[in-house]
Parts: C-alpha cells; sequence; structure tokens
C-alpha cells in the first residue's frame, strides 16, 4: 500500500505521526543523522509502498551498523 496518502492528511489538517520522507533522489545521508536532525529517539524505517510490513523495522535508541545498512538504499542518490 502507497503511504502517501499520510502526507495528504497531514496537510489537510489531520494529526499524523511525525514523518521524513526520504527519497534516493535526497540522498538523505545516514539514518542517524536523519534522526537526530528530528530529534526522535525511536523510529519506525518503511518504504513508501509496502505490503506486509516488507522492508519495515524499528530502530530505538542508537542507530546500529545493521540499521545503516538497511537504510543505505534510501541514503545515497540514485544513479
Amino acid at each position: 500500500m502507497r503511504k502517501g496518502y499520510l502526507r495528504d492528511l497531514e496537510r489537510a489538517g489531520v494529526p499524523v505521526v511525525p514523518t521524513a520522507w526520504v527519497s534516493q533522489a535526497d540522498g538523505a545521508g545516514s539514518l542517524a543523522t536523519l534522526v537526530r536532525a528530528h530529534g526522535w529517539n525511536d523510529v519506525v524505517v518503511k518504504p513508501a509502498v509496502s505490503a506486509n510490513a516488507n522492508r519495515t523495522w524499528r530502530a530505538g535508541g542508537k542507530i546500529t551498523e545493521q540499521d545503516e545498512r538497511e537504510f543505505e538504499p534510501w541514503s545515497r542518490p540514485a544513479g
């Protein structure tokens, strides 16, 4: 299921879980940097389109090397 509907809800003033939208075009950098920039402690990382929680995980507290490896496909620009 595509998660873009959450943006639409937020724009309409509906409270949603704080979200950072990341794309390969942005080159997001490290997950740890993204988490610090937003002041978050626990995060759920998921693709914009997925089903059955495929490629979704929770990172709590310190971001680990495994978290960074899993985040890497989103962290560098495509191409």
